[in-house]
Parts: structure tokens; C-alpha cells; sequence
């Protein structure tokens, strides 16, 4: 079985899904060609500890690349990548992370929780100044630990968010249970508004009591006409 793929200098410019065969390979050097994407398979390399893929025209990289669980150094500097998957921050084993002269224009901030990971180098990427300050992109200290206040800031924006639905669903509730008893007041007096409008002039309100069946003076039931009142 191969263990070690070496076509670096060459015009490769894809790899087939017969790479994800290759489950016993532990290093894949593809640098200095024309690649621009990698197959999905690859997470099927479950024994890749090395990926040097720098100097190609990668815009983008599988989610798949997180199922690598043995991938300890990733070289894909000078690449066309704008973003890397979050899945990079999943890999327990990732202690080196080159991302150099690259078009990224965000991080993942999760790379903070990779456990291993002490080389990471962004530089000479403009488009992530806002995150990173182009004379920092190179300092590895400096990026995780504001990795880490990304990372932060998101779970607290997602704890705003969640408290804030939930008091726009408390208040919505609120506010259609007021709309309710508000309807069911003007029900009321719409009813109240109709009796009223069919009950004799000159009578006591009372009388509404038994205005169809029980007289008022007596309180025996007569008919309309029998009443005293009326």
C-alpha cells in the first residue's frame, strides 16, 4: 500500500475519487501544481498526517478535510482560498497551519479549540486585516488568542439572540392575549348594547332580569302583556 505521494512540480490539476482508496497514506505533497479543488473522498484518509498542497490554485477545500483525524501539517499557502471549512478546528491532531499569501477573508474563530495547534501563519492576506492586522498575520500568539475573542463574541451574539426571540415570542404572546380579552370585552358589550336596545323604554334595567318570563312586581312568570310594570 502507498504511504507517501509525492507529484509536487508538476501540472496536476485535480485528483480522481480513487484518492480516498489510498486509506493507508500518510503523506500527500501536491505543491507547485495547477489543483483546484480536492475530491470529497479525501476524508477518507483517516492515516494522512501530512498535507503540503502550497503554490496551487485551490479556492476552496472539502468539508470532508475534517474527517482527516490524523492530519497534524496542512501547507496551503499561496493558493486563491477565500475561507478554510470549520471542520480544520475539529482535528485533535493539527499542530501546523499554513495559510500564507492566500485571498482568506475569514477565519474560522472554533481554531482557538484545536488542542494541538501551535503554527499558524495567515500572512499576506489583505481581505482579513479586519480580523487580523496584516503585521500579526504571522504571529501565532496573537492569532488564536483573537480567535478566541471571535469565538466568544459569537456565542454571546447567539445567547442574544435566543434571549431576544424568546422575549419577541413573550411579548408577541402577550400581546395576542390582550387583543383576545379586548375582543372578548367588546363582544360583551355589543351584546349588552343589543339587549339594551330591545328592552322597553322606561323600564328599570332590572327588569332585564325577567324580561321574558318573570314579572317584576310579583315575580311570577306571566307573559309580557300580563307584566304590571309594562
Amino acid at each position: 500500500e502507498l504511504l507517501y505521494l509525492d507529484v509536487s512540480f508538476n501540472s496536476v490539476t485535480e485528483f480522481p475519487p480513487e484518492l480516498g482508496d489510498l486509506i493507508l497514506l500518510r503523506e500527500l505533497n501536491c505543491a507547485s501544481n495547477k489543483v483546484g479543488s480536492f475530491p470529497k473522498q479525501i476524508g477518507k484518509l483517516k492515516n494522512l498526517q501530512v498535507l503540503k498542497a502550497n503554490g496551487n490554485k485551490l479556492t476552496q477545500l472539502p468539508e470532508e478535510i475534517g474527517q482527516c483525524t490524523n492530519l497534524a501539517k496542512i501547507n496551503l499557502g499561496e493558493n486563491q482560498l477565500q475561507s478554510v471549512p470549520v471542520g480544520l478546528a475539529k482535528l485533535p491532531q493539527l499542530s501546523e497551519l499554513i495559510l500564507c499569501n492566500n485571498r482568506l477573508k475569514k477565519l474560522p474563530p472554533s481554531l482557538c479549540l484545536c488542542p494541538s495547534l501551535s503554527l499558524v501563519d495567515v500572512g499576506n492576506n489583505p481581505d482579513l486585516k479586519h480580523m487580523v492586522p496584516m503585521k500579526l498575520q504571522s504571529n501565532t500568539h496573537f492569532i488564536l488568542w483573537m480567535c478566541r475573542k471571535w469565538c466568544d463574541h459569537a456565542e454571546e451574539s447567539a445567547l442574544v439572540k435566543i434571549v431576544n426571540k424568546e422575549y419577541e415570542t413573550l411579548i408577541e404572546r402577550a400581546r395576542d392575549g390582550s387583543v383576545e380579552v379586548i375582543n372578548k370585552v367588546e363582544r360583551l358589550h355589543d351584546e349588552r348594547r343589543k339587549v339594551a336596545e330591545l328592552f322597553p323604554r322606561g323600564l328599570d334595567f332590572e327588569c332585564m332580569k325577567c324580561y321574558s318570563c318573570v314579572c317584576v312586581k310579583t315575580g311570577i312568570h306571566k307573559n309580557l302583556s300580563q307584566c304590571a310594570i309594562m
